[in-house]
């Protein structure tokens, strides 16, 4: 296992620079007893070990002496070292600082967080639903990165106050914001529900109209088997007649259920006249323009009263209906109502 190479307090390092002071001293002290030694003639061999012996006695003496080294270094802030050194040791004693104010938040109950506080090295298939790493991961931040959430953090363990209020109101604008997204999600998804009513109504009311077209057609050429209980011969029955209006031809699986109460001026007017087809403006520089296949609303009024004349539907159709005075007279009554609902709606037209 590696050595760990430990950031020096503020006395560890004002040792260390008094242990290199001693250090250089002693060495110098070596230096000038060679140069002694080395200027001393041969012949004073007894005089010259007599003096090796006290000067060896010199040099082992304790590191704490100020007489034979000097006085020791001074590591006071405003002393003479260099700037830089000064700066240095600053920065050195700043990250202590911070390094000491995290060990008091967490001490030795954070040993465990700091462990499993970024379990990056297990795959995501294999951790804990809903486990995510809260925060930025301080292993991949650059210097500046890491000084600036270091600044961060500090200011939030100074400022619990001041953090969280913001926390809360940063939480009520994510909630409101939220909020607003939801509304907007449902108002877009009921507005998509109404399109899609709409439609389906509209499809249903053109089928109807489609069948109605049908069943006139069979009427008028004369086929059997035009309703349910349609059929040639006079075999026709009130609700086998194709009313202009939409419950009579909604449904042509079923006997439909209409009556005579049925056949009023608007629901009349909603089936041949649709609401979404209105009449195209007159042009003034053509008043001639080409004719188009698209049937007017006066077209429809008026190929519905020729359908349903009393003299034309007397002759035609009413020869078909089941003989007997009280059905022919209903279908006499319905086709009444039918023609003055249409004279009415023409008369609206102009």
């Amino acid at each position: 296992m590696p050595k760990l190479h430990l950031k020096r307090t503020p006395a560890e390092e004002e040792a260390h620079q008094l242990r290199k002071a001693c250090k250089a001293a002693r060495k110098a002290a070596k230096a000038r007893s060679r140069l002694k030694r080395a200027s001393v003639d041969e012949g004073e061999d007894n005089e010259d070990e007599g003096y090796h012996k006290r000067q060896r006695t010199q040099e082992y003496t304790p590191s704490g002496s100020q007489e034979t080294y000097g006085p020791y270094p001074h590591l006071h802030p405003h002393s003479t070292f260099p700037a830089q050194l000064r700066a240095q040791l600053e920065e050195e004693r700043f990250y202590e600082k911070m390094h000491e104010a995290q060990e008091d938040d967490t001490g030795i109950y954070g040993l465990e967080e700091r462990w499993s506080a970024y379990p990056v090295h297990i795959p995501e298939r294999w951790r804990v639903p809903g486990e995510r790493v809260k925060g930025p991961d301080p292993r991949y931040m650059d210097d500046e990165e890491y000084a600036e959430w270091i600044r961060a953090e500090m200011w939030k363990r100074k400022h619990p106050t001041e953090h969280a209020q913001a926390q809360a109101q940063r939480a009520q604008s994510q909630h409101s914001a939220r909020t607003r997204a939801l509304i907007e999600l449902e108002r877009a998804r009921e507005e998509e529900r109404k399109k899609q009513k709409e439609e389906r109504e509209k499809r249903r009311w053109e089928e109807a109209r489609g069948v109605y077209e049908r069943r006139w057609g069979v009427l008028s050429v004369g086929v059997n088997g035009v309703g349910v209980g349609g059929g040639g011969g006079g075999g026709l029955n009130f609700e086998d007649i194709p009313w202009p209006v939409y419950e009579a031809n909604r449904d042509t699986s079923k006997t439909t259920q209409i009556t005579l109460d049925s056949l009023t001026s608007s629901a009349i007017s909603a089936f041949i006249l649709p609401p979404d087809e209105t009449e195209p403006p007159p042009n003034i520089s053509n008043p001639n323009p080409p004719t188009s296949n698209i049937p007017t609303r006066k077209s429809r009024l008026r190929e519905t009263i020729l359908r349903f004349h009393p003299d034309k539907f007397e002759g035609r159709v009413m020869g078909r209906v089941v003989p007997g005075g009280e059905e022919r007279e209903k279908v006499r009554e319905g086709v009444g109502r039918v023609v003055r609902a249409l004279n009415e709606l023409m008369g609206e037209e102009g």
